[in-house]
């Protein structure tokens, strides 16, 4: 083996370690030579920091690494340094080949230069005024000798483009990438020497690199249709993507070329001819090199992708003396048209040239056969390569991710100290989009030991899914629980019934029930005569005021028991860190507060209004009308000050009963529909100024008159309508809200959201955030952190069945389904042994009733948030996705809670009416497209709301594995059938492989029918055989004659003695849509009666439109007869050709029977129409059933 150095480690001075350290907020302390670090914000500088050696250590974990990366993961600036003396590895001996890791470090230490002026962002930060001249000149020389390269190489015209495609190494390198399963795996590095290129050097594992044109370049017409371009050199590629305006495949050198050639004819073994066909052609841009390297390899790459029954051309550039490029010593390529002067048409023309004549001129050297042929594919699959492909988000090891999610949560902690201080600036939500298993919750639980909190009283309440991930922040923090039934839970509820009651008709407990019940006034009396509250200076008047309300009900103050949930609150309020589900938030419990959302919550909420519900406020509110108008009349006569108030009040309450009275009339007009709802935007502007004048004064709660609760006497509730006017009037101010059979289908916000909206301070960590909380952040100026952490994974799909819920429906699919679906899933299971599996609900319960496999799941319990499956191997069937009539309800509910916060509108168009869906649609995976076997909606916006949604649900599936923190081999999941993964890439997630079902699965129903072909194209011929011999008995077809006339023929034994009729006409024998062997079939066989579903099979296969009408007007009989009749006298070719005739008429007059009538009628008494038109004209009315009067044509 050849020695290998390891890479060199940079040192540093302290100076430059303190500056860097002090840049970003690291407590730090100085120790002799050494420096200690503060990274965690606990108070314990673990991380033992020794510049000159360019290394550290953290004493916390015992493990350590290179100074630049660890500035790098708490995104400082890596200050310029020397290196240390470099050192052998692995006992002097190299396996050949630096690391991919070592590539993505440096590409992702590099910038990217925007513009003529850019700079790279924070590049003088705490400089002085003399570092940064040096500084910004020597960045300045970076950045100009690149763009002048890329002039030179590429022209000036769309230099932006260009350089946005490349990085600059902190050193003035110029970076290209090299990707590999749609991941970073390797960079180029192109070296300059005054000026000019000198060298370069590849790191890493090789790749491609996908290259688009510059916006506004249309491509051109080569004569090829569809196409992609295929290159060596990364400049030679881009220079033929900037001229012919179509996206090319960079792959670094010939064995780049031959080997992503290869994979393409892999991947197309698993096409169909017609997705062969609509593939785009590759255009293989060969060099014209002295040493004939790059045309073979070219030569090479395009015999194999013509194997692959892909098409493939080969483009080399003429030569000079025809008008190529000179190129060098070395020979020419296309890349040296913009270097020589040479313009775009030119190179485009010569391209075009060139692919036309490339195979005939002999420009292309023989090479070896590939050998390589393709099996017939049996069956349409559901994937192909994609048109777009998208590069999955790059990601990082999960020690640096982690690190880096610890310092961005304590940046945070330092901005909502510096908020506490009152300097009333609205503090910006942050979004941290952390991989599943970096460690999101143990940075959160850290924060109990947060020197600064501690110090400056700082609050931070976490809310969690449930209370069992709750129940794991137990340490430290106070357990939030809402209301409970249980006597010995802390946070008991005597009056639970009441308060549930109240809760499930949208009330707020705390504002509404609590503030009337008997158990609470009597927890007041405790609370303020003896506990924390009595010091209070109102203890004695609240304590008096209970007392009297609870004698007034006619209790015994000492015989009614104290609530003790309100004593569970108060402690929850007291508190300086508290956990709770995200069901529990309120603004009250999280007042001044640094409020974390670990996991995912629900920003809204829908509502559904009945016409009784509209009813019991109509009524509500017209006592209240007739209230307001006695205390208006009293108001006059004792000349109030408060009369204009009552007026305003008393009008917009009659506003209400005109508002209540259009929806109810919308309601009513609607039962058994769905439809929009509109209201008269006065109306409107009543309900919410009701609101307005309601939240101001009850504890701000959006709470309208007419939605109160009541209560009797003796404090019992007596009367509890819906809430929703919030609802309504939130819904119809974004001009949403719809009826559904007789419902109003509304939403509102719940109040997150308005707290996002009212900038206070705010963190949700979520791997995969609702599209709502992503648009919203992005709107409040937020920030957005991805900590995406490569997982150790391999994903491979089987889309070739859908794997939903109807098979496991009893009442629609039938048992015997059902149990042939569950033996599908069991079959799974032994195909994939010792493995952690999550199916369906239903066939999970029908697997597992007990519950006993602690390896088995189903999607809504077990695929988010446990450890259970740690390193297993994974199979996950379908997709976790809401039932179609739910859709507009759900999207209503999204959209509401995103523009209540301020949430891009453009994102969120309405839902119409008419919105249709869109079915067998093509989605993006990655590098792959899947067609998807669910109706989709078509408006783009939508249909990307529900596709997000589904893929979050499988993201986090996938992190049940735990592949980010994996150090053993790549753990598998198996994903199984459901809704295509649009936007895999986005969280580092890439598909390694698509594959067909294992054969345990058994056929699908596509491979079946396949099967079947032929028996069924036999049982029509045997329909045929049928309908012929009632015909020549002068009867009708109908199911009853045709079953009649197989039961005799059975008896028989043959097909009995032909009538004259059959053998005059047809000369012999049956030929009515058979074949000779067929009809041989006829003579010898007994019948045996086909399906039912077969004797209607052969005429709807000519004329479904017909068919249709027919099976609705009873005629479909006599249609068939006239049309066999047809054909035994002139021939199966003429009848099709009539019954295609005739089809064409019921789509051009769309069914309508006058305007069919009328053109079947000008056809027969027209005297030149050819048999087949007069055959299809009496087929309309045959099928009309208006054939009184027509003259038979044959």
């Amino acid at each position: 083996m050849n020695p290998r150095t390891r890479q060199a480690a940079k040192t540093f001075t302290s100076e430059q370690v303190v500056t860097t350290l002090q840049s970003v907020g690291i407590p730090f302390q100085v120790e002799g030579r050494q420096v200690n670090a503060d990274l965690a914000g606990t108070g314990h500088h673990h991380i033992k920091i020794t510049p000159r050696k360019g290394v550290y250590l953290d004493a916390s974990t015992g493990k350590g690494g290179t100074i630049a990366a660890l500035l790098r993961q708490i995104h400082a600036e890596v200050p310029t340094g020397e290196s240390a003396p470099a050192q052998l590895a692995n006992g002097g001996h190299d396996s050949g080949s630096t690391t991919s890791y070592a590539a993505q470090r440096i590409w992702g230490a590099g910038w990217t230069c925007t513009h003529a002026g850019d700079m790279p962002a924070g590049w003088d930060k705490d400089l002085n005024a003399a570092q940064k001249g040096a500084r910004r000149t020597k960045l300045e020389q970076h950045r100009d000798i690149v763009r002048a390269y890329l002039t030179a190489r590429l022209s000036s015209q769309h230099l932006d483009h260009w350089t946005r495609q490349v990085r600059i190494a902190h050193d003035g390198l110029m970076l290209t990438q090299m990707q590999k399963s749609g991941q970073i795996v390797g960079i180029q590095r192109t070296y300059f020497e005054d000026g000019q290129k000198s060298e370069r050097k590849m790191l890493g594992t090789h790749g491609v690199q996908v290259l688009t044109p510059p916006a506004g370049i249309a491509p051109r017409d080569l004569g090829i249709g569809k196409a992609i371009l295929l290159g060596e050199g990364w400049e030679t590629t881009a220079a033929v993507v900037q001229a012919s305006g179509w996206s090319g495949i960079c792959g670094y050198d010939a064995g780049g070329v031959v080997k992503w050639a290869e994979q393409q004819a892999e991947q197309a073994k698993g096409m169909t001819p017609e997705q062969l066909a609509q593939a785009p052609a590759v255009m293989v841009l060969a060099d014209r090199d002295q040493s004939q390297t790059g045309q073979t390899a070219s030569a090479r790459a395009v015999k194999i992708l013509r194997a692959a029954c892909l098409k493939a051309y080969y483009a080399i550039p003429p030569v000079p003396d025809h008008g190529g490029p000179k190129g060098g010593p070395k020979g020419s390529d296309w890349g040296d048209y913009p270097r020589e002067g040479m313009s775009a048409d030119v190179l485009a023309a010569h391209l075009a040239l060139a692919v036309a004549h490339g195979d005939q001129d002999q420009e292309m050297p023989e090479v070896d056969d590939p050998g390589m042929v393709l099996s017939k594919p049996v069956q349409i699959r559901a994937w192909r390569p994609a048109k777009n492909p998208q590069t999955p988000a790059l990601a990082g090891p999960t020690c640096e991710v982690r690190a880096g999610l610890q310092t961005a949560l304590q940046h945070t902690v330092s901005a909502y100290l510096e908020w506490m201080k009152g300097d009333d600036k609205p503090f910006h939500p942050v979004l941290m989009m952390p991989t599943t298993g970096t460690g999101k919750s143990t940075a959160a639980k850290a924060l109990t030991r947060n020197t600064g909190l501690r110090l400056e009283s700082g609050r931070v309440c976490v809310f969690v899914p449930d209370h069992d991930q709750a129940g794991e922040y137990a340490a430290g923090f106070f357990h939030f629980f809402g209301r409970t039934p249980d006597p010995d839970s802390p946070a008991y509820c005597p009056n639970h019934p009441t308060a549930q009651e109240a809760m499930d008709k949208g009330h707020i407990s705390q504002a509404e029930v609590c503030l009337k019940c008997s158990n609470g006034f009597a927890w007041q009396i405790q609370y303020y005569s003896e506990g924390a509250g009595q010091n209070s200076p109102t203890a004695a008047n609240r304590v008096d005021n209970a007392k009297h309300i609870l004698s007034a009900r006619g209790l015994d103050w000492r015989k009614v028991a104290p609530c003790v949930w309100q004593g569970h609150l108060r402690d929850a309020l007291a508190a300086q860190f508290v956990v709770a589900a995200s069901g529990s938030y309120s603004h009250s419990l999280t007042r001044d507060s640094l409020v974390i959302f670990d996991e995912h919550f629900e920003p809204g909420k829908g509502v559904n209004v009945a016409l009784q519900d509209i009813d019991h406020w109509t009524r509500r509110n017209q006592t209240i009308i007739e209230n307001l108008a006695k205390s208006v009349d009293l108001a006059v006569e004792k000349d109030r000050d408060d009369l204009e108030k009552m007026q305003v009040a008393l009008a917009a309450h009659r506003r209400a009963g005109e508002f209540f009275r259009a929806v109810a009339l919308a309601m009513a007009g609607w039962v058994g529909k769905t439809g929009s709802i509109n209201v008269d935007n006065g109306l409107l502007q009543a309900i919410q100024g009701i609101l307005e004048v309601a939240k101001k004064h009850k504890d701000d709660v959006a709470l309208a008159a007419w939605e109160t609760l009541k209560f009797n006497a003796v404090g019992e509730m007596s009367d509890n309508p819906l809430r929703a006017a919030h609802a309504i009037a939130e819904s119809l101010q974004f001009g949403d809200g719809y009826v559904n059979d007789g419902q109003l289908i509304v939403a509102h916000s719940l109040p997150v959201m308005e707290r996002l909206a009212s900038g206070q301070p705010t963190v949700i960590m979520d791997a995969t955030p609702d599209p709502v909380i992503v648009d919203v952040v992005q709107a409040q100026g937020g920030q957005i952190v991805n900590a995406i952490a490569h997982q150790n994974v391999r994903i491979v799909r089987y889309p070739t069945r859908f794997w939903g819920l109807t098979p496991l429906n009893v009442k629609r699919s039938g048992a015997e389904r059902r149990d042939r679906e569950i033996r599908k899933y069991e079959s799974l299971m032994a195909h994939h042994e010792c493995a952690a599996y999550l199916f369906h609900k239903k066939a999970a319960d029908e697997i597992d009733p007990d519950d006993e496999n602690p390896m088995l799941g189903h999607w809504g319990k077990h695929h988010r948030a446990h450890n259970k499956w740690k390193d297993k191997p994974l199979v996950i069937v379908g997709s976790f996705f809401p039932p179609l009539e739910t859709w507009r309800a759900m999207y209503q509910v999204s959209r509401i809670a995103a523009l209540s916060a301020g949430g891009n509108p453009e994102n969120w168009p309405a839902w119409q009416d008419d919105m249709q869906t869109v079915a067998d649609e093509w989605i993006c995976e990655g590098g792959t497209e899947v067609q998807c076997r669910l109706p989709l909606p078509a408006d783009s916006h939508i249909r990307e709301w529900l596709l997000n949604r589904v893929t979050s649900e499988t993201v986090q599936a996938c992190g049940r594995a735990r592949g980010a923190n994996s150090e053993t081999a790549a753990i598998d999941i198996h994903i199984y059938g459901g809704v295509p993964l649009y936007g895999l890439w986005q969280h580092g997630l890439a598909v390694d492989s698509y594959e067909a079902d294992p054969e345990c699965l058994g056929q699908t129903k596509a491979e079946h029918m396949e099967d079947m072909q032929e028996e069924r194209e036999t049982s029509l011929a045997k329909v045929d055989v049928l309908a012929a011999r009632v015909i020549s008995k002068g009867q009708t077809v109908t199911r009853a004659a045709l079953e009649s006339e197989a039961v005799t023929m059975a008896a028989t034994g043959t097909d009995g003695p032909q009538s004259p009729v059959e053998y005059g006409l047809c000369q012999g024998g049956y030929n009515i849509h058979t074949t000779p062997a067929q009809r041989e079939s006829a003579h010898t066989q007994a019948f045996t009666m086909p399906h039912e579903r077969v004797v209607q099979e052969w005429f709807q296969t000519r004329a479904p439109l017909i068919s249709q009408h027919l099976s609705t007007t009873g005629r479909n009989a006599r249609t068939i007869k006239a049309a066999q009749e047809a054909a035994l006298r002139f021939g199966e070719e003429m009848v099709k050709e009539a019954l295609q005739m005739a089809d064409l008429l019921f789509k051009s007059t769309g069914g309508d029977a006058d305007r069919l009538a009328g053109i079947a009628w000008d056809t027969i008494e027209y005297g030149d129409a050819r048999d087949a038109e007069l055959v299809a004209a009496r087929l309309v009315l045959v099928a009309l059933g208006k054939t009184e009067g027509v003259p038979p044509p044959w």
